[in-house]
């Protein structure tokens, strides 16, 4: 009786232990299932998105096709921002059959589709694709809100002005169109947003006081901390980007005038426009700490390097590439201990590395 016992209790205990872990899988498998909707739905989504984004892509082809920019540099440019963005897509579709999407791979694809509703917007080539892309966008919303990240790449609301198409110059609270350092996406999000309205207070008091405009003599632009917490991850990293909202906001509120602002990469591979060229005109260029000498020093040096590289490349009809040159990723030329810090010194010879390889590709 006493061994009928020992056994029952045995079956017992292991009945229970095989319940354990089937619950703690399942509870495991619920807690790490990043969205908010049934698989099904999730599967739904992805299909529209990957039809919807084929036909934009046949449209679009056929409209490059048919305009001045066929054959050119800047059709293999669109071209391929396209490609990474089915690349994306392809991923999260991969990811998530395998169970292992997240909500990275969601914001991953809208960082690639907000290089592509850039020039839908500003392109007559892309414009005439605008219906298809709009049936992509309202995917992506979807998309998005989906899985938590609605409202992050502009695609809460296809009614939000987020692309400021009224002054494509202006980067305002697009943070899209700002610098991606690293760090996480909640990070870059909290310091250009938190940046951007303190330097819109900041910017409009100078203008009613009748001051100069110099954001940099601001405690809070100095400080660059607000609404920082530890869980954001590094502190440096946060004032960088808050910085960059800081000065955007700053020009915003004192009413500094769209023609000020420098476009963005993808706007000067674009543009056959030269006043939207940097060129060597520094202060056209972000500032970030540092002294001038400093500063002076790592743009000209990065400039007149991207020049050549960016000279070399067209030459030997390279595809634009300049990650990939060993001087941008050095970025140490002419530096010397005396300037000061090395990496703010690297970050300013990357900046004019890059413009300089844009216009040494380009040919000016």
């Amino acid at each position: 009786m006493r061994h009928l016992t020992t056994k029952f209790k045995s079956a017992i205990f292991a009945l229970f232990l095989l319940i354990g872990l089937n619950g703690g899988a399942t509870l495991t498998g619920q807690a790490q299932q990043p969205y908010r909707i049934s698989d099904r739905q999730i599967s739904d989504i992805l299909r529209r998105l990957e039809q919807n984004s084929e036909r934009f892509r046949s449209s679009l082809d056929s409209s490059l096709d048919r305009s001045r920019r066929d054959g050119t540099r800047s059709e293999d440019d669109i071209n391929a921002f396209v490609r990474d963005f089915d690349g994306s897509v392809e991923q999260l579709r991969d990811n998530f059959n395998g169970r292992r999407s997240v909500a990275s791979d969601v914001e991953n694809i809208l960082q690639k589709a907000s290089v592509i509703d850039s020039f839908v917007n500003r392109n007559p080539a892309g414009r005439r694709s605008a219906s298809e892309w709009a049936l992509v966008r309202t995917d992506l919303n979807t998309l998005a809100n989906a899985y938590g990240v609605s409202g992050q790449g502009g695609y809460r609301n296809s009614n939000d002005d987020w692309r400021n198409r009224d002054d494509n110059n202006r980067r305002g609270r697009n943070w899209d169109r700002y610098g991606n350092y690293g760090g996480s996406f909640d990070l870059r999000q909290t310091a250009l947003n938190a940046g951007y309205n303190e330097g819109v207070k900041v910017g409009r008091d100078d203008r009613s006081r009748n001051r100069s405009v110099d954001y940099r003599n601001s405690s809070k632009y100095q400080k660059a901390t607000d609404d920082y917490s530890t869980r954001l991850g590094d502190r440096e990293l946060y004032r960088r980007y808050y910085r960059d909202g800081f000065e955007n906001g700053y020009n915003d509120g004192y009413g500094i005038t769209a023609t000020d602002y420098p476009q963005d990469n993808n706007d000067r591979d674009w543009s056959n426009n030269n006043g939207n060229r940097r060129g060597r005109n520094w202060g056209r260029y972000g500032t970030y700490g540092g002294s001038a000498e400093l500063r002076q020093t790592a743009l000209n040096a990065g400039y007149n390097e991207g020049m050549k590289v960016g000279r070399n490349d067209r030459n030997r009809s390279r595809s634009t590439n300049y990650r990939n040159s060993s001087e941008y990723q050095k970025a140490t030329k002419d530096y010397s201990n005396g300037l000061g810090d090395l990496e703010l010194y690297r970050r300013y010879f990357r900046e004019g590395f890059e413009t300089g390889y844009n216009d040494g590709y380009n040919g000016y």
